[in-house]
């Protein structure tokens, strides 16, 4: 892939972030590590697999709120009963 075309899908996923989804709803954007990283930066080197980020929108940008790890999504399930 080309850089202008990293460039380009690693901005394509930071505007996805920062769009607010519908009114009562959520959108859910499942990647690969590689993305991640080159539309976040270094500090999700370390993401792992099964690993979900959770973001607010806030005007034109996103904020974290979150990072799950696979091994506590069990956990969050049974909270949410």
């Amino acid at each position: 892939m080309s850089p202008d075309e990293n460039n380009r899908r690693a901005a394509t996923l930071r505007n996805m972030l920062a769009r607010v989804p519908e009114k009562g709803k959520n959108t859910f954007l499942i990647t690969h590590k590689p993305n991640i990283i080159d539309a976040l930066g270094k500090d999700w080197f370390d993401v792992k697999e099964g690993e979900a980020s959770i973001f607010k929108p806030e005007g034109s940008k996103y904020k974290l709120l979150a990072r799950v790890q696979m091994e506590d999504w069990p956990k969050l399930a049974v909270a949410v009963e």
